[in-house]
């Protein structure tokens, strides 16, 4: 069961969430209820199995950061997230009230099936976090902002909620702003987030994954990992990932190598051909 469970956790739970979605999709119930319902279910999953599957005991023993970590969830998920939602569209409808009646920028293809339309919403989010990321990890300000995600000494399910509001809401703009100023439709969105949930929060996971072929679609708690594993030693410049799973896997190639890490001698990821 654990060798199942190091394997397959993740395409099972991503699967399943995304199963969820379109199924209440196509019968016309909540989606959202769903999405969020599936993204609750991922974390305590996660955090469950931390205890009975873990990549570093270490990882497991506090450092008197939980406090803190707990805090920076609550004013994501309860201030910052909602505050977000709620404004998003009304600055959307603000900037069509300021255009002229016969202009739009409504130009994003809803004819085409859904499908589709989950895929270049997929691809142009993934560009946006791909770059925003890098932009933080490069650039002084949004760095300072960013750092914070950096800080913990640990990595385990509920810091992967360590974040300073601003560098959520420079995310947002730069990513999932621009298409709903195009017009994408709000299903297609929750689609995008039904596939993304699940991932984000197994990111800072501290589960012993071997996701393998995956990593090459996702950005897995492996590679996670190790992206925060390079920051403490390279620093803020060398580090190049985007900030879910596509976007580090299109700009990226990956050689694996046997490497000790944590607590164990297994394969991780360890170099990059990095695009000059």
């Amino acid at each position: 069961m654990k060798i199942f469970t190091s394997r397959w956790l993740f395409l099972v739970l991503v699967s399943t969430s995304f199963g969820v979605f379109s199924i209440t999709r196509l019968t016309g119930e909540n989606m959202e209820l769903a999405v969020l319902l599936s993204t609750v279910t991922v974390l305590i999953i996660g955090i469950v199995l931390e205890r009975m599957l873990p990549y570093s005991m270490h990882w497991n023993k506090p450092k008197g950061d939980f406090g803190d970590d707990l805090v920076s969830t609550v004013v994501l998920f309860g201030l910052v997230v909602p505050f977000v939602k709620y404004i998003a569209p009304i600055c959307v409808i603000s900037m069509y009230g300021l255009m002229p009646a016969d202009m739009t920028l409504e130009i994003f293809p809803t004819d085409l099936n859904f499908a589709s339309q989950l895929v270049i919403a997929l691809l142009i989010i993934e560009f946006g976090r791909y770059w925003v990321h890098r932009w933080h990890h490069s650039i002084g300000f949004l760095w300072w902002l960013h750092a914070l995600h950096h800080s913990s000494e640990r990595l385990y399910s509920i810091n992967n909620f360590r974040f300073h509001p601003l560098n959520y809401v420079f995310n947002f703009l730069l990513s999932t702003f621009p298409l709903m100023i195009v017009g994408v439709p709000s299903e297609v969105l929750l689609g995008y987030l039904a596939i993304s949930q699940p991932i984000i929060m197994l990111q800072h996971a501290n589960i012993d994954l071997r996701s393998g072929f995956l990593n090459y679609v996702f950005n897995t708690n492996e590679l996670h990992a190790l992206a925060s594993l390079s920051v403490a030693i390279r620093g803020k410049q060398k580090l190049r990932w985007g900030v879910d799973y596509l976007g580090h896997r299109i700009w990226y190639v990956y050689v694996s190598e046997k490497r000790k890490f944590a607590e164990t001698n297994r394969p991780v990821f360890s170099k990059w051909l990095l695009p000059r």
